[in-house]
């Protein structure tokens, strides 16, 4: 179900787009199907390029019986791309995110210019990828604000593009950067070579802001995840070639530097999910109000803090599961150094002290995400 917004019934089952015979028909109905919907001038986008808000992607899911049929869809992306995407778009042979650009839902335009990156891997099954991203949004003006460039709408499928270009264009002109891990505790992003090199994208770019989605409805692990992009997967072995050769030539300190970077990013958002989860599950978050504590004692983040304990020795089998309150009471025993400013991105006591007023929103979110 879609909390804000009232969607088409669905053309069919998501298992009718195999059937070739059926899928002419079904084509034919999703074009009608969009041309039955609220219409609004296309958007001036200035050469930029566009992306797809929420009620867009969720658009689409439904009318093709990706979500919300009595069968959820437990394919993944090559699925959709091969009897879905193609053949909605082989007529004009162009991306699928064109056929939405004049489509409005409550009044507003499903495509805009694109301002967030979405990053993910093929390898998870769409409705994981769609309860993680649909379940980290919190607020109405993400839903309707945040335009995704997102390959399976933004990349051209029947046209061999140049992948790195499009990619470097679209990660230049976004604000923010958003990564879908359904299975933290097993999170397969984190092992193919394509998603690492888009994190270490986005950290290079200036002022972008970096978020990790997780399945709501799976327990979020105060982890530690190793990452070492060297041992990283890639479907075509020339692709780990290049990106490992582009590592080294963009990041100074090569693969080593970009692991550390990487890292890093990771601990601050698993731990922001963990904490938007929490309060979004209703849960009583002890560590919300121990950081709210604490924040005066120390202006270093989550990840600052046990990075120093790390290099004081102490080991991670004594750090795990533990808050912030924990950790600066553990660096007070040890006399680890607390001051000083923190590392950029992991200051994470301004972020936790505005859940509360949250709460209800990432309550949507959670049943968002556990209704597709």
């Amino acid at each position: 179900m879609s909390s804000t917004a009232d969607f088409p019934k669905a053309l069919c089952s998501w298992q009718d787009w195999k059937d070739e015979e059926k899928a002419a028909d079904l084509v034919s109905k999703f074009h009608s199907a969009l041309e039955d919907l609220d219409k609004i001038p296309q958007v001036e986008t200035d050469g930029k390029i566009l992306g797809i808000n929420w009620y867009g992607i969720e658009l689409f899911a439904r009318l093709t019986g990706l979500i919300g049929g009595k069968k959820p869809c437990h394919e993944g992306m090559s699925y959709v791309v091969e009897h879905i995407c193609k053949p909605i778009c082989a007529e004009r042979e162009c991306q699928l995110v064109e056929l939405f650009e004049d489509v409005a839902v409550n009044g507003k335009p499903v495509v805009g210019v694109m301002n967030s990156f979405h990053s993910y891997t093929w390898r998870e099954t769409l409705q994981d990828t769609l309860r993680s991203l649909g379940g980290g949004m919190i607020k109405e003006e993400e839903l309707s604000g945040t335009y995704y460039w997102w390959d399976l709408f933004c990349q051209n499928q029947h046209v061999v593009e140049d992948v790195m270009g499009s990619f470097d264009r679209a990660i230049s002109q976004c604000n923010s950067f958003s990564m879908t891990i359904p299975n933290p505790a097993q999170p397969i992003a984190l092992q193919r070579v394509w998603c690492l090199f888009e994190i270490m994208s986005a950290v290079q770019g200036k002022n972008k802001d970096i978020r990790i989605f997780c399945n709501p409805a799976v327990k979020i692990p105060n982890a530690n995840n190793e990452v070492d992009i060297r041992n990283a997967e890639a479907t075509v072995a020339a692709d780990k070639t290049m990106i490992l050769e582009l590592v080294e030539e963009r990041i100074e300190g090569g693969c080593d530097a970009l692991n550390e970077r990487v890292r890093k990013v990771l601990l601050n958002g698993m731990h922001k999910a963990r904490i938007l989860q929490n309060a979004g599950m209703g849960f009583s978050n002890d560590e919300i109000v121990d950081i709210e504590k604490v924040s005066n004692v120390t202006k270093l983040g989550f990840a600052d803090i046990k990075e120093r304990l790390h290099k004081h020795g102490i080991h991670n089998y004594k750090l795990n599961g533990k808050n912030k309150a924990e950790l600066i009471k553990m660096a007070q025993e040890n006399g680890v150094d607390l001051s000083g400013d923190p590392e950029p991105k992991t200051e994470i006591s301004r972020f936790a002290q505005g859940m509360r007023v949250q709460v209800r929103g990432k309550q949507a979110a959670y049943h968002r995400a556990r209704d597709i």
